[in-house]
């Protein structure tokens, strides 16, 4: 499992850098040096293969951590680079790290070192999952990408952020606050300027802009391109791995990727899982059967059981927000031994298809109303909406220009108060309180189509890295539809293209005939794990019901006890809406005991 600590101060020495490091290695694990000079210290602990080591060019120096590729030039991509050229390095360095954003594309966080005032500039890949977490310590600027990591070092008094705590909740935290106080996250696609001791950031991706340049209409060109970039992005992630675990839902975009892989010119072993429950929805092996033998590779079919004891996770270790504890239990730790067991190096997905191939119909009609007014193309699109929707034509009129001409509303809390009902009235209050009519910092201006914006917003949140109960060997996580050139590729490609012909990821269908089995290309149901979900919660009712009646979100009166007791009770409940949102709240109520049991305090 690879992390890395980067330790930025004023130039010369500093003595309290070595006592850091040296807290670092008593942790009971080895880090290694991997770029040093007077000011600057990094260090690496995991896997050693994903850094870049560069020495000084011309007075520049740094590292790119993590891993990267070269942008495809012809849709096909090479393997992971191992360094850079001098005058690439130059490059990079010169400017400032957007030759990098321009020419390569990975999962990364780079560290550049050089110029006269002697700055240093870290950026973060636009669409990679490597975190980047910032502290400081005495005149010490400190960016890392594992929470443990940073607790190790016993230098800060890492107390829990309440309003981080509320926003959370609410799903409206801000894009740079964490859980922990004096923890902060560096954004993707944001460089960080670190000169005379102080701090300066800012966004060097936009993807509005990118959006609104080289705009791609014709269908069936973009479904070509599409094909090529998933291909090719997919290949150079396959490429750095002998052996691969697949999580194989019998899904579209997981069943995409299977597709790439199987004729990958670096022709890794693949072996497929498959997670089912024995529910309405949770079924899905007759599709990834399908998949599995289109691909001709092996496929492992594994029942999910919902006897899993929530109490563990309780276990885990200290992370910078709430995690997803419940699918770590059971669900991924079974995908991890097999994937050990098959030797495998990374465990792929197509997680985020939905998302970037845009299964949503709904702002179709809307965003060509923007971009190309009244004409017979939007009254077409009007009519698929209202025939797919099963909605009246002029129901789906009426949606269409009302979204259009709507006045943007940048607030962020993303439910309105009727799926909130667990929530005090006074907590959605205060929160309301702080919404600006600010629009996000990812748009460019607010003429971005509405659906466009929405799409923007879907995309730019990276995967997860680090589980919760991640351990030293574990295989890397790769959701591959995340990749920088797809996704830049697909949001240059308008919503009502992408889901041409009124349903949909239709674009996606399209590119993907004759190599996905016509049977998933086929199906618009989708597997879902609501009713296991629920079966687990169900069974660990008294853990639950211990955990939030008498849990800090009721102490710090985020959470109304009556009504939460009354969901809890095991009998048919008055409170019917927003119950999914126990889930939520279960996950903060275990971070924060998480937090409270562990020793966070700065060392004497």
């Amino acid at each position: 499992m690879f992390r890395y600590m980067c330790f930025v101060w004023s130039a010369g020495e500093h003595g309290d850098v070595p006592k850091l490091e040296e807290r670092l290695q008593r942790s009971g694990i080895h880090w290694e040096s991997v770029y040093r000079d007077q000011g600057c210290a990094v260090l690496c602990a995991g896997d050693r293969v994903a850094s870049h080591c560069c020495g000084p060019v011309d007075g520049h120096g740094g590292v790119v951590l993590g891993t990267i590729f070269a942008r495809p030039t012809d849709t096909r991509t090479a393997g992971p680079l191992r360094s850079f050229s001098s005058a690439e390095w130059k490059k990079i360095c010169a400017s400032r790290g957007r030759h990098l954003i321009d020419a390569y594309w990975g999962s990364y966080v780079a560290v550049l070192r050089g110029g006269a005032a002697r700055t240093t500039d870290l950026i973060r890949s636009p669409c990679g999952n490597l975190p980047c977490l910032a502290a400081s310590w005495r005149g010490i600027r400190i960016y890392f990408s594992y929470a443990p990591d940073c607790a190790s070092l016993r230098m800060l008094d890492l107390s829990i952020n309440w309003h981080y705590v509320a926003r959370f909740i609410t799903r409206s935290a801000s894009a740079e606050e964490t859980g922990l106080h004096g923890v902060t996250e560096v954004r993707p696609g944001v460089r960080v300027e670190i000169a005379s001791g102080r701090e300066s950031r800012e966004h060097i991706w936009n993807p509005a802009r990118i959006a609104a340049t080289d705009v791609i209409e014709d269908a069936q060109m973009a479904a070509r391109q599409v094909r090529a970039m998933t291909r090719a992005c997919v290949h150079a992630w396959a490429s750095a791995h002998d052996s691969i675990l697949h999580n194989l839902s019998g899904g579209l975009d997981s069943s995409i990727v299977l597709s790439c892989l199987a004729d990958a010119p670096s022709s890794p072993r693949i072996v497929c899982l498959n997670h089912y429950s024995v529910t309405s929805n949770g079924d899905e092996r007759q599709f990834a059967r399908l998949a599995a033998q289109g691909a001709q590779c092996e496929l492992v079919e594994h029942q999910a059981n919902a006897q899993v004891r929530l109490r563990a996770a309780l276990d885990a270790g200290v992370s910078e927000c709430p995690l997803p504890y419940f699918g770590d239990l059971h669900l991924r730790r079974f995908r991890i031994e097999l994937a050990r067991r098959s030797q495998a190096g990374a465990v792929f997905s197509g997680d985020h298809g939905d998302e970037l191939f845009m299964a949503s119909v709904r702002q179709a009609a809307a965003d060509y109303l923007r971009l190309h007014g009244f004409d017979r193309t939007f009254l077409r699109i009007v009519a698929q909406r209202s025939r797919n929707g099963g909605m009246s034509l002029w129901r789906a009129l009426r949606e269409a220009i009302a979204t259009n001409f709507a006045r943007p509303r940048w607030n962020t809390l993303a439910d309105s108060r009727q799926y909130n009902v667990l929530l005090r009235d006074e907590v959605l209050d205060e929160l309301e309180r702080e919404e600006t009519s600010a629009p996000p910092w990812y748009l460019a201006d607010a003429g971005t189509p509405v659906g466009k914006q929405r799409h923007i917003a879907s995309v730019i949140k990276p995967d997860l890295y680090y589980f919760p109960l991640a351990e030293p060997n574990d295989p890397e996580q790769i959701a591959p539809l995340l990749s920088q050139p797809l996704v830049e590729l697909c949001l240059r490609i308008p919503i009502h293209v992408l889901t041409v012909g009124g349903t949909g990821r239709a674009l996606a269908r399209r590119a993907f005939v004759g190599d996905v089995p016509p049977q998933i290309l086929q199906r618009y149901s989708k597997g879902g794990v609501g009713e296991y979900a629920f079966a687990v919660l169900y069974d660990n009712l008294d853990f639950v019901r211990e955990l939030l009646l008498d849990g800090a979100l009721v102490r710090q009166g985020y959470l109304h006890r009556g009504r939460l007791a009354d969901v809890l009770s095991g009998r048919p409940s008055s409170v019917t809406k927003g119950v999914a949102k126990l889930f939520l709240y279960l996950q903060t109520e275990i971070w924060l005991q998480i937090v409270s049991r562990n020793d966070l305090r700065a060392a004497a």
